[in-house]
Parts: C-alpha cells; sequence; structure tokens
C-alpha cells in the first residue's frame, strides 16, 4: 500500500498560499487583513476546521469589504487551471507510475476537509486513489486507523514531506517505509537529521521505491 500525502509532497502548498494572497490583494485585501481573516475563518469555536472560501469571504465582509468581490477573488484561485500550476513537476506522471504497482494507493491530506476536498478534486488527481482521506486528525491517529485494516503481510509506503513528523511516524509504526519529499521551506540539515531518504523530485521517489520494493 502507498500513502501519499498531499500538501507540500504533491501540490506547492507554500507557493500556492503566496500567489492566493496576491490574487485577493487584487480586491484591495491587504495582506494583514487577509492572514488576520483567515486564522478568523479557518476554526470554529470548539476548534473544528470549517475554512471555506465563503468563510474567508464573510470573515472579510464583517470588515467591510465587499464580500462578492472577495469571495470571486477566492474562487478563481480554487480552479482548476489556477490550482494545476502548483501540481510539482512529474506529479502526475509519478502517479501513474505508482499505480502501475498494482497496490493500493491512500490520498492522505490534513485540513478543512471541504476546502480540501475542492483542490483536490479540481486537479483531478483523486482518480489515482483507491482512497482519499481528508482528516482533521493528526497524522498519527489517521495512520492508525489506515495501519489497523492493513493486510497483515502488506507493505506500507508513506510519501511526505515533513521530516519531524515522519521520525514520530515511524517511531510509532516501524513497518512502515518512508520516503521524503524535500521542501525548500524545511532546511536540507532537518532532512539529514532524520535518517530518512529524501529526494527534490518525486520521480526520483518512484525510483527509489522501484529498486527498494
Amino acid at each position: 500500500m502507498f500513502i501519499i500525502d498531499f500538501d507540500d509532497t504533491l501540490f506547492d502548498t507554500h507557493a500556492f498560499k503566496i500567489a492566493r494572497q496576491k490574487e485577493v490583494a487584487k480586491a484591495g485585501i491587504p495582506g494583514k487583513v487577509y492572514k488576520q481573516t483567515y486564522q478568523e475563518a479557518r476554526l470554529a469555536k470548539d476548534g473544528a476546521f470549517v475554512y471555506t472560501n465563503s468563510a474567508h469571504a464573510r470573515a472579510l465582509a464583517r470588515l467591510g469589504y465587499d464580500e462578492k468581490r472577495v469571495l470571486e477573488a477566492l474562487r478563481r484561485t480554487t480552479e482548476s487551471e489556477f490550482l494545476k500550476r502548483f501540481l510539482f513537476p512529474g506529479a502526475i506522471e509519478f502517479l501513474k507510475k505508482v499505480k502501475l504497482f498494482g497496490e493500493r494507493m491512500v490520498l492522505l491530506s490534513w485540513g478543512a476537509p471541504d476546502f480540501q476536498k475542492v483542490k483536490i478534486e479540481a486537479l483531478g488527481v483523486s482518480g489515482y486513489f483507491d482512497k482519499v482521506y481528508i482528516t482533521e486528525m493528526s497524522k498519527e491517529q489517521a495512520m492508525g486507523l489506515e495501519l489497523n485494516v492493513k493486510p497483515q503481510a502488506e507493505t506500507v509506503w508513506l510519501i511526505n514531506d515533513k521530516p519531524d513528523e515522519s521520525v514520530s511516524l515511524s517511531r510509532m509504526f516501524p513497518e512502515l517505509k518512508i520516503v521524503l519529499r524535500q521542501s525548500p521551506t524545511i532546511s536540507e540539515d532537518e532532512y539529514k537529521k532524520s535518517g530518512i531518504s529524501y529526494f527534490n523530485d518525486l520521480l526520483e521517489i518512484y525510483e527509489y521505491v522501484r529498486d527498494n520494493r
């Protein structure tokens, strides 16, 4: 089985957030206000992730901004052509090649379910997976649910981007075979310190998996 992380593994979430903020700035929203209202729209009072384009537009409208204009700007950033700019190079080819191994594939996405679903569906990547798992739980909890239902003899590969998180997961689930896609927002020293194999390119990850299955 392959469990593949979405944000900053297949999809350049860091660059997407910057581009999204710039797009909304065209509607007259200063960066500081955008970030402040993002935090307000992100969480419900009970701590659940509830972020959507509409929730963010309403938060900005409460400060006097034009809700309709803001919502149109936000929605432009979740259209397919806009989002596809942020798939990492080789992402689709990587998924096609991994699919040919004939093993179960699970897409693991952490965050607000409605917003994550919009991005994933617009990108057209869900068809490569047997299951799309969007969760507000920690990855440790989510992985536990997946690993608890796997066939006993099944090898589980995790493709992720965060070294510290992956070290924690490897301690909890020593049966995991983890490979990391290096993020430019995380220092190479952190990747080296993790002791986990890491690569800049998704197709390099495919080659590593192919040679070590």
